[in-house]
C-alpha cells in the first residue's frame, strides 16, 4: 500500500487549527461526537452514500481518530484504506484503534499536499474536515483531493452547508468565532467543488446544516 505514497512530494503543511474541543477534551473526542449524532451511526450513512466495493482504494482526508475508518474497515475488510491527518495526537488515538486492520496506513500529511500518488484512488471521503481550513485554503485541498483519485473515482465531502437564515448563523457564533465557517454558510465548498473539475455533484441535506456532497471526476 505505501507504493501510492509520492515520496517526491514537498509537504507545504499548513498550521493546524486548535480544535474546539481543545487537546484536554480529545480523550472523549470520540463520545462529544457521538452526543451531537456524528458518531458510528452517522458516519455508516456517510459510508451508504457511495458503492463501494472490497478491491478499491479509500483514503480519508482528515481522520481524526479514525472513527469512519474502523466503520469502513468493518463493512469492507479488504478495502485498501488509507488515514491522513494533520494532527498527530488525533492518529495516535487512531492507530490504537485500528491496529488490528490490515490494509491500513496511516500518515501525518496536510490536505494541501496529500502524500499520494495522483490517479491512485477510488474514494476520497472527508467528513466535517473542511471548516477547520481557512477559505483561501479550502479550494486548494479539494483540488488535491480531485488531483489523487482515478477518473471517475467519487468524493465524498460532509461538511456545513450554505444558509441564507440568520438564525442558523445565530446558533452558530460561538463555533464561528474558532473555526472557518463563513465560506461554508455561503456555498463556497460546492463552488470549489464544481470549480476543479468534478462533475455528477449530489448534495443531501442531513441534520441541520451538515451536506453530504458526492462528486465523481
Amino acid at each position: 500500500m505505501k507504493d501510492l505514497l509520492d515520496s517526491n512530494l514537498s509537504h507545504k503543511e499548513s498550521k493546524p487549527v486548535p480544535l474546539t474541543c481543545s487537546y484536554i477534551l480529545l480523550p472523549v473526542y470520540d463520545f462529544i461526537c457521538s452526543f451531537f449524532g456524528f458518531g458510528k451511526r452517522f458516519r455508516k450513512k456517510v459510508l451508504d452514500a457511495v458503492q463501494i466495493k472490497n478491491e478499491d482504494i479509500i483514503l480519508d482526508v482528515g481522520c481524526g481518530t479514525g472513527l469512519f475508518l474502523s466503520v469502513l474497515k468493518q463493512e469492507y475488510p479488504d478495502v485498501c484504506a488509507i488515514g491522513i491527518d494533520i494532527d498527530d495526537k488525533m492518529l495516535q488515538i487512531a492507530r490504537r484503534r485500528l491496529h488490528r486492520y490490515p490494509k491500513l496506513f496511516l500518515s501525518i500529511a496536510s490536505g494541501e499536499s496529500l502524500p499520494i500518488k495522483e490517479n491512485s484512488v477510488d474514494y476520497v471521503f472527508s467528513t466535517l474536515v473542511i471548516h477547520h481550513i481557512p477559505d483561501d485554503v479550502k479550494r486548494k485541498v479539494i483540488y488535491e483531493m480531485y488531483c489523487v483519485l482515478k477518473q471517475g473515482g467519487k468524493l465524498v465531502l460532509v461538511d456545513f452547508g450554505k444558509t441564507s437564515n440568520v438564525w442558523h448563523r445565530v446558533l452558530l457564533y460561538p463555533i464561528r468565532k474558532f473555526e472557518y465557517l463563513e465560506g461554508n454558510l455561503n456555498g463556497l465548498v460546492v463552488n470549489y467543488v464544481e470549480e476543479v473539475g468534478f462533475k455528477n455533484i449530489r448534495i443531501s441535506r442531513e441534520k441541520f446544516l451538515i451536506d453530504v456532497i458526492v462528486a465523481e471526476k
